[in-house]
């Protein structure tokens, strides 16, 4: 007969794998910036950072540390809150006081994504 082995004994095995997947996905979402392939602005790399950052604190189920926790909070929260700035509608983000910036100041074209391929310039937008 099958006999399945309970979930308790893999479940450190399957918290150091979550961590692991988490580490990829924050190194390859990384790279992939760096490579021009994606927009740091955009609304994919901040849904890799989300994704990612559960993982790991998922992982530290298993051997907690409070440094790491504290990181993980940190990009969950302020992932989920550039989020939710990003979908809001134009006329929400009109409204949102922002801080005041020299006049004429105008962003490096770095950090509008002007060097990275059309459709991640448009996802980032």
């Amino acid at each position: 007969m099958f006999n399945p082995v309970p979930i308790q004994d893999n479940l450190p095995l399957l918290l150091q794998i979550c961590g692991v997947i988490g580490s990829i996905v924050y190194v390859g979402g990384f790279v992939l910036v760096q490579c021009d392939i994606a927009c740091g602005n955009g609304t994919a790399y901040s849904v890799f950072k989300i994704i990612a950052a559960a993982l790991v604190l998922l992982s530290l189920i298993d051997s907690f540390n409070l440094a790491a926790f504290l990181i993980q909070i940190g990009f969950i929260g302020f992932g989920l809150w550039g989020l939710a700035r990003r979908t809001g509608t134009s006329a929400d983000r009109k409204e949102t006081p922002t801080r005041s910036t020299p006049l004429r100041y105008e962003r490096p074209a770095a950090l509008t994504c002007e060097g990275a391929p059309r459709a991640i310039r448009e996802q980032a937008s």
